[in-house]
């Protein structure tokens, strides 16, 4: 018999003490020493990871385009992306 996650937890926590979820130690935990705050948005660098990979740096056959910089073209894309150049084909 396969018993799921959630009913083992909701089973659990009534009987451990535990007067609410806040309680649990995912709730509570400060890490020591504590981590820096900064703007996410700026962690990571779409161009620069593509650079990692070679993509863009060792060959021209991909290049980089800000078609999606609104998210127009789609909203699940990145702003910044990579296309394969036809011409190299």
């Amino acid at each position: 018999m396969l018993v799921s996650s959630s009913c083992v937890a909701s089973k659990s926590i009534p009987n451990s003490g535990i007067a609410s979820v806040t309680q649990l130690y995912a709730f509570f935990y400060t890490p020591n020493p504590p981590f820096q705050t900064s703007n996410g948005w700026t962690l990571y660098s779409p161009r620069d990871e593509y650079g990692r990979m070679g993509v863009g740096t060792r060959s021209k056959a991909w290049r980089f385009t800000d078609i999606n910089k609104d998210y127009s073209v789609s909203t699940l894309s990145m702003h910044h992306l990579a296309i394969f150049d036809e011409s190299y084909i």
